[in-house]
């Protein structure tokens, strides 16, 4: 972790200041000649930025003792908050759904999935307590599969900054969850331009459609969809 700091440190430093003072991109073993050019960019870096230069020059420590312990310290030191730590409890499914739509679905593909040994996350009653935006988003990052229930008009008001499940889906997205839109009866996916454009690619995601009466043979194609590892 240290020498992954001072490389970093060093990759920050050629960055900022436009030169390149390495002999190889891969070689961060600097001679003390490149070493003295590297304190000079440091100095320089410290002149327009006095704070974000002491932490480079931490993070470049020749010694490596006086280096941040990880780059949590980093963060702390620049100020900015430290990632979020995964929930207490881990869940295999996030569902995401439209409550006025999809609730009863969500629920009934909850239960199925929870008697297949799946622990299986719905929000109405996954979280107790905190920031319910924050968990929530927390939650779909330790997640490996995203469910969303795709009902009539469920992705109309995702044309909505605000609009949850539009958050839920992009943030799925941009995590890189294993996302199984799931399509209730005859719902039909809208056109690549009526969506936003972090939301497309959900149109690329392999469906499965959910007919009540199919349903053992619905469920058996999303289990299918859901391996545990």
């Amino acid at each position: 972790m240290l020498a992954e700091q001072y490389s970093l440190a060093v990759a920050f430093v050629e960055v900022l200041t436009g030169k390149f003072i390495r002999t190889h991109a891969d070689d961060f073993k600097l001679s003390k000649h490149v070493r003295d050019d590297l304190d000079e960019m440091l100095s320089e870096i410290t002149r327009c930025s006095p704070r974000l230069g002491k932490v480079l020059e931490r993070m470049a420590a020749h010694n490596a003792k006086k280096r941040f312990l990880d780059l949590q310290g980093v963060l702390v030191e620049l100020g900015q908050e430290p990632p979020p730590p995964p929930p207490e409890i881990t869940f295999d499914v996030f569902i995401g759904y439209r409550r006025a739509t999809g609730s009863a679905v969500a629920r009934v593909v909850k239960e199925h999935l929870e008697n297949k040994g799946f622990r299986v996350f719905l929000d109405v009653d996954g979280l107790e307590d905190g920031p319910f935006p924050e968990k929530l988003l927390t939650t779909i990052a330790h997640t490996k599969h995203f469910l969303v229930i795709l009902a009539d008009d469920s992705l109309r008001r995702c044309r909505h900054a605000d609009d949850w499940l539009r958050q839920e889906i992009t943030h799925a997205i941009r995590t890189k969850r294993k996302i199984v839109p799931v399509m209730v009866e005859d719902f039909q996916m809208p056109p690549e331009e009526s969506l936003p454009p972090r939301m497309r690619s959900l149109l690329r995601f392999n469906a499965v459609r959910y007919r009540h009466e199919h349903f053992d043979e619905s469920m058996r194609k999303l289990v299918k969809f859901l391996p545990k590892r």
